[in-house]
């Protein structure tokens, strides 16, 4: 389990000043579960993921981890958590691909064996077999930004952290990454908690929390945070059409299970 106890974090910004990123936010996420963080920008979500995952430390407050307060026990090794940053170039590290997304696993101290074969396996996962040998600098974004996931995977982690997953992912490629954490969420158990700015990114989420200015605005489940009303507006996200057409539909007295993300679950349901 993770769980927050009225976390507050802020950056210097000079000797007198201080930027609070995060406000008095509790919350805890169960084992298994899928929640989908979503926030404009400047609301907190990557301060939170950095938070959750112990880079970065609250100024007040407590965070725990399958039952290690980070503060205090900072150097308490691995807990299991894969951090997943919106620009890969912050995570990348080693010249090559199979270097990079072995490096994790030699820190950890796995035999060689077992990190090539998770390193093949992670390969497979994001499609990057032929990249192998490819050097990391000469990748576009879209690719650093598989790179990255695949390291990550490739450590066989408990909760996945994914801060905007997507953002340098074509349309194929986003399909391709939510269909991976899908499977290693329903069938393997692993914690995911997906961060981003746009709503439609909550699909597949159980639950739904809000951040705004810091704070922890909304915590619903995932039916009812898009079927009942709330701020959007003024929490400086939009609601994607298809959402706001599923709820003028089901105002009209039509029968729907939302949400609804896609065209073909709306029409599956008409």
């Amino acid at each position: 389990m993770i769980r927050l106890e009225n976390i507050n974090f802020s950056y210097k910004l000079n000797s007198q000043h201080k930027l609070w990123a995060i406000r008095n936010l509790s919350l805890e996420i169960a084992r298994g579960e899928w929640v989908t963080v979503l926030g404009a920008n400047g609301s907190g979500k990557s301060t939170l993921s950095k938070l959750i995952s112990g880079v970065l430390l609250a100024d007040s407050g407590e965070v725990w981890l399958a039952g290690v307060n980070t503060a205090k026990q900072y150097d308490s090794g691995w807990l299991g958590v894969g951090l997943v940053l919106s620009r890969p170039q912050e995570q990348l590290i080693a010249p090559t691909v199979e270097e990079e997304l072995a490096f994790g696993q030699e820190n950890l101290g796995l035999e060689a064996a077992e990190i090539r074969a998770r390193v093949e396996q992670a390969l497979a996962w994001l499609g990057l077999e032929n990249y192998a040998k490819r050097a990391v600098a000469d990748l576009s974004g879209g690719e650093q930004q598989r790179v990255v996931l695949a390291s990550v995977l490739a450590m066989n982690p408990r909760y996945l952290i994914l801060d905007e997953p997507a953002a340098f992912l074509a349309p194929g490629e986003a399909e391709q990454l939510w269909q991976l954490i899908y499977r290693l969420n329903r069938r393997q158990g692993v914690t995911i908690i997906w961060l981003s700015q746009r709503v439609e990114q909550a699909r597949g989420a159980k639950r739904v929390l809000v951040l705004h200015q810091g704070r922890l605005c909304a915590d619903e489940p995932g039916d009812k945070m898009f079927s009942d009303s709330y701020d959007w507006e003024g929490w400086g996200l939009e609601l994607p059409p298809l959402i706001t057409l599923s709820q003028k539909l089901l105002a009209e007295g039509f029968s729907l299970n939302l949400p609804i993300f896609t065209i073909d679950e709306l029409l599956s349901q008409l």
